[in-house]
C-alpha cells in the first residue's frame, strides 16, 4: 500500500548562473585516500564549517574558519561521529568509542575539552546525537542521546557534569535505532528534550515531562522506514517536528523518500513520496533535513543502485520544498557519493559533506561543498586550478585547460547528471603548469554521447574543479 502524494522529479539541466547562487565549491579534507563510512557537519553563527568523519577505524575533523580551511585532526579510535555549533559559539564533537562516549568542545581553530560519558551497561555504544538542528542560541542546550549494541537508548542532561547517562527506552531493530535528539514546549511553554528513534520499521518518539520520560509512542501507524537511519528537524516558533526517512520497497527497491510534519494537533501528515525518476532497483540512504528561517525544508541523500559495485552505482540528491519541490541536485555539479550530510548557515546556504565514490570501492574521500557566496575567501588556503571549457556549447570537440599549481597526480573525467562517468580523459602523473586536454564526445566504447549537459570534472592539488558542458549534435 502506498500513503500520501507520489512526486515524480525529472532531473533539470540548469546551470549554476541562473540560480542566483555563486558557483559551488568542492573540497577534499583528506590528503591521503580513506575509507569514510559516516559523515557529520555543522555550521556557525559567522559562517565557520567543521566536518567530520569516520575513516580506517579512527575519528577525523576538519574545519573552515575566517576564510581557511584548517588543518586535519585525528582524534584516534572511534565511530559514528556527530557534530553541533554550541551554546557558547563554539562547536561540539561526539562519537562511540567501545562502551563510552567521547564528547569534546572546541572553537573553529583547537579542540580543547574532553568528557568521557558512560551507558549504564557495558556493551559498545553508537550513534550520538546532540539537539543541533536548531540555530537558534535558546535551543543549544548540552543534551546528549545514544544508543548502545543490545537497543537501549541513553540521555545525558549535561555531558560537562553528569559522566553517566541514563538509560530512558529500548528499541527492539536489529539495525541501529539512530536516536535523533529534538526539543518540545511542555506545560507553562517549558523547552524540553524530545527523542526520536527507529524500532523496526516504525519511528517512535518520547519526550521528558515532569513525571519523567513518557511511553514511546508511534508516530504513524505504517511501516516508513524507520531504518537505516532517518532525520528530524524542528521549526522554532512551535516545535513542530520535520521528518525524513526512506520509505520501505513494499515491491521493490526504489529511491522512494518519504515526508512528513507534525501537525497542530500534535499527530503527523500523511507521508508524502519523493520518488526521483531513475532506473530501478536503487536504495536511499542517510537522507538528512533542515529548516530554514522562511519554512523552506531543505532535503539530501544518496542513493545506491544495487545493479553494480562500481562508481556509477551511487547518486546524490538534494531537494527543497516552499509551496512545493525543487530539485537542485543540479548544483552538485555530477558528484557522486555516500554518507552524506548537510546544514544550514545563519544565511541558510546549505553546506553539506559526503564520501565521493571514487573508481574503487574501498576508496571515499571525505568532501566539503559550500556555495562560494559563504566566503569568498574561503579557499585562499587551496591553490586555484581555473577549469575552463573553449567552445562552450560545442560539436563536435571541447578543449579543456586548467592552470595546475603544483606537480601531483591528476585525474581529468567526463560525467553526465547522474554521476556516471563517459570518459576519463586523463589520469596519473603531471608536472606543474598548464594543462590542455580535448574530449571528442565520445564515450569510453566510443559511442558518441547524446545532445545534453555534461561536465568535466578534474581533481588535483587537494581539491575538485568543475565546470558544466554543453554538447550540440
Amino acid at each position: 500500500m502506498r500513503y500520501g502524494l507520489i512526486l515524480v522529479l525529472a532531473l533539470i539541466a540548469v546551470g549554476v548562473a541562473n540560480t542566483g547562487q555563486a558557483e559551488f565549491v568542492f573540497l577534499n579534507l583528506h590528503e591521503a585516500p580513506a575509507d569514510v563510512v559516516n559523515c557529520a557537519i555543522a555550521a556557525g553563527d559567522e559562517g565557520d564549517i567543521v566536518a567530520a568523519w569516520e575513516a580506517n577505524d579512527s575519528i577525523w575533523t576538519r574545519n573552515l574558519a575566517g576564510g581557511r580551511l584548517q588543518e586535519i585532526v585525528t582524534h584516534g579510535p572511534g565511530i559514528t561521529p556527530t557534530v553541533a555549533y554550541g551554546r557558547d559559539g563554539g562547536f561540539l564533537l561526539a562519537f562511540g568509542r567501545d562502551d563510552l562516549i567521547v564528547v569534546k568542545e572546541g572553537d573553529v581553530y583547537d579542540w580543547t575539552v574532553e568528557h568521557l560519558v558512560y551507558s549504564s551497561g557495558n556493551t559498545s555504544v553508537k550513534n550520538p546525537d546532540f539537539m543541533n538542528e536548531q540555530r537558534n542560541s535558546e535551543t543549544r542546550w548540552p543534551w546528549l542521546t545514544w544508543e548502545d549494541d543490545d537497543g537501549w537508548i541513553y540521555f545525558s542532561m549535561d555531558f560537562a557534569y553528569n559522566s553517566v547517562g541514563i538509560a530512558i527506552g529500548e528499541s527492539a531493530s536489529g539495525n541501529g535505532a539512530y536516536p535523533q535528539l529534538s526539543w518540545k514546549w511542555y506545560e507553562d511553554w517549558q523547552l524540553v528534550p524530545r527523542i526520536f528513534f527507529g524500532n523496526g520499521m516504525y519511528i517512535y518518539s518520547m519526550y521528558f515531562s515532569y513525571d519523567g520520560w513518557t511511553e514511546p509512542e508511534m508516530l504513524y501507524d505504517s511501516e516508513t522506514g524507520g531504518n537505516p537511519k532517518f532525520d528530524v528537524a524542528t521549526e522554532f516558533d512551535d516545535g513542530y517536528a520535520f521528518i525524513l526517512s526512506k520509505d520501505w520497497p513494499y515491491t521493490c527497491y526504489c529511491n522512494d523518500i518519504l515526508y512528513y510534519r507534525e501537525l497542530p494537533s500534535g499527530d503527523f501528515s500523511m507521508p508524502e513520496s519523493i520518488l526521483i525518476s531513475e532506473d530501478n532497483y536503487t536504495m536511499p540512504y542517510s537522507p538528512t533535513i533542515a529548516l530554514d528561517t522562511d519554512w523552506t525544508v531543505h532535503t539530501f541523500w544518496h542513493a545506491y543502485h544495487t545493479a553494480g559495485r562500481d562508481r556509477s552505482s551511487h547518486s546524490m540528491h538534494y531537494l527543497t520544498r516552499g509551496s512545493y519541490w525543487t530539485d537542485r541536485s543540479y548544483l552538485l555539479q555530477g558528484h557522486v557519493g555516500s554518507c552524506t550530510a548537510m546544514a544550514l548557515t545563519n544565511d541558510d546556504n546549505p553546506v553539506f559533506i559526503w564520501a565521493e565514490q571514487t573508481a574503487t570501492e574501498s576508496e571515499r574521500d571525505p568532501i566539503l561543498a559550500f556555495d562560494g557566496a559563504i566566503t569568498a575567501a574561503a579557499t585562499d588556503a587551496i591553490p586555484a586550478i581555473a577549469l575552463k571549457a573553449f567552445p562552450n556549447p560545442f560539436n563536435p570537440q571541447v578543449t579543456l585547460s586548467a592552470r595546475l599549481p603544483e606537480a601531483g597526480n591528476v585525474t581529468l573525467e567526463i560525467i553526465d547528471l547522474r554521476g556516471r562517468v563517459l570518459r576519463t580523459l586523463l589520469e596519473g602523473h603531471r608536472d606543474r603548469g598548464v594543462l590542455t586536454v580535448s574530449w571528442d564526445g565520445l564515450d569510453e566504447k566510443e559511442v558518441p554521447a547524446a545532445s545534453g549537459v555534461y561536465f568535466a570534472r578534474l581533481q588535483a592539488a587537494g581539491r575538485i574543479e568543475s565546470t558544466k558542458l554543453m554538447l550540440l549534435r
